[in-house]
């Protein structure tokens, strides 16, 4: 009796795992990632929904019909990445951050958090200043440090000083200085 329960117990996750094969999947072709026109593809795909239509049918016909409606999508996406993804970190005696800057912006401006295709989270900022022997940098140093209430001798300018990804460091109260640069992020 103990090797038939052994060998349900077996089955079940088996199929718990190609229903997580299926979920996967899924993804992959609703994001065009992968082609369904390939014939491996195909073939796994519709080996993965013969297998797990009749556990799944239930439930689809069990749930409202939400259509060609994205919201769900829209929410999830700002779930995962628009409130836990972050442009900057705690690190001892202050706040690191991470700041996409454009020079020659036209203004002195935070234009909000940027989530880059490389899945890196940035803050957006434009000067005025040309990228000319550092005034960019200068610039981006007073704006920062006027975005998070601290003088500008607090804020320093850790790595990418000619590059236009730039890290810096905000000295502070950490969790303070979070709060100042997401309330500025959250207006622009």
């Amino acid at each position: 009796m103990r090797a038939l329960l052994d060998v349900i117990v077996m089955l079940l996750q088996l199929y718990v795992y190609l229903l997580i094969a299926a979920a996967v999947l899924s993804w992959l072709v609703a994001f065009n990632v992968v082609n369904t026109r390939n014939p491996v593809v195909a073939m796994v795909g519709d080996f993965l929904y013969r297998i797990t239509e009749p556990v799944l049918r239930p439930i689809r016909n069990a749930m409202p019909n939400l259509g060609k409606s994205y919201l769900l999508l829209h929410l999830s996406q700002r779930v995962l990445t628009g409130t836990m993804a972050r442009p900057w970190t705690l690190v001892s005696g202050g706040l690191g951050v991470v700041v996409r800057l454009t020079p020659r912006g036209g203004r002195d401006a935070i234009d909000g958090i940027e989530q880059r295709g490389d899945g890196q989270c940035v803050l957006k900022a434009r000067v005025r200043a040309a990228a000319h022997e550092g005034e960019a940098n200068a610039a981006l140093i007073s704006l920062l440090a006027h975005a998070a209430g601290v003088p500008p001798r607090d804020v320093s300018l850790v790595s990418g000083a000619t590059a236009r990804i730039k890290r810096l460091a905000i000295a502070g109260h950490g969790p303070t200085l979070a709060a100042a640069l997401e309330k500025v992020a959250r207006l622009s």
